[in-house]
């Protein structure tokens, strides 16, 4: 089991890490991409999810409202619904 001290030393660790190797990775992704972001992420902020749409050539951005850094269990609903589009979509 993940306990408290887990997650928040998880965190210090996404805030000091170095993003310029994966932005400049992406733009030669050529899977399609869905980016999905809480817009009250505290850890990593809404604009490097903005800054990674910018750069990958085939994505969808959705920004959801009232999630933080993890939608997946902030806001599970609209996470799921959003990838059932994009998977149904690109069948």
């Amino acid at each position: 089991m993940v306990g408290a001290d887990d997650i928040r030393a998880t965190y210090l660790l996404e805030r000091r890490l170095d993003w310029a190797q994966t932005e400049n990775a992406l733009p030669a992704t050529k899977t399609p991409t869905l980016v999905l972001w809480g817009k009250q992420d505290t850890i990593q902020p809404v604009e490097r999810a903005h800054r990674f749409a910018e750069l990958l050539p085939n994505e969808q951005l959705v920004i959801l409202d009232g999630c933080g850094h993890a939608p997946q269990l902030d806001c599970p609903d609209p996470v799921n619904r959003h990838l059932q589009t994009f998977f149904a979509d690109s069948r």
